[in-house]
């Protein structure tokens, strides 16, 4: 599994175990960071344990569009990133943010944290949890899992809409008359609003 995270500003990313030396190519060409690995085959008899990770430094003064893809792995990142639109994907992995402004984040297989939102969002997975801790919403967003909890607490005022095929729903203080509108679908999973 990969991971990617902030410091000075500093996304880790932890790749696939792996017997083999990291040979990650990293490139900065117009603004943009690329990060590619040479796709290997791993084989072991018995516990493998070999975790490794890229790490990538950025000022922290860089402010500007993030764009993250990934194939397999967990993006975790601990830093104030709220002035940033952030473009999140990921086949198989777990997603966890601390602060966020305008993000777009999508995953396959894997759960999503955010600790705090100020902006806008649109998150969409297949298989994973939804948590926010803390959204202050500004416009429009939306969030669907096709079997995952959706759990938000402290969210500003809003209208929240939900759909479930199978899965509990509870929302407390909905505005129905707010212009802001925060839709929330499940196939099969509990939504959970405070």
């Amino acid at each position: 599994m990969d991971t990617m995270s902030v410091s000075s500003q500093t996304w880790i990313h932890k790749p696939c175990p792996s017997n083999r030396d990291n040979n990650a190519k990293i490139e900065y060409n117009n603004g943009t960071i690329t990060v590619d690995e040479e796709k290997y085959d791993t084989s072991c008899i018995g516990i493998c344990n070999t975790r490794r990770k890229i790490v990538v430094s950025i000022p922290n003064d860089y402010k500007t569009n993030y764009e993250l893809k990934f194939k397999s792995g967990d993006l975790k990142s601990n830093i104030d990133l709220s002035g940033n639109n952030m473009a999140i994907s990921t086949m198989s992995g777990n997603i966890s943010l601390s602060t966020i402004g305008e993000a777009a984040i999508a995953t396959m297989s894997g759960d999503v944290s955010l600790d705090k939102i100020v902006g806008s969002i649109a998150i969409s997975t297949m298989s994973g949890n939804i948590r926010i801790d803390s959204f202050n919403i500004i416009s429009n967003s939306t969030i669907s899992t096709m079997s995952g909890d959706v759990r938000i607490r402290n969210i500003s005022d809003c209208y929240i809409d939900t759909s479930t095929k199978s899965g509990d729903v509870k929302v407390s203080n909905n505005d129905r008359k707010s212009d802001i509108v925060l839709k929330i679908e499940t196939s099969s999973g509990d939504i959970s609003i405070k």
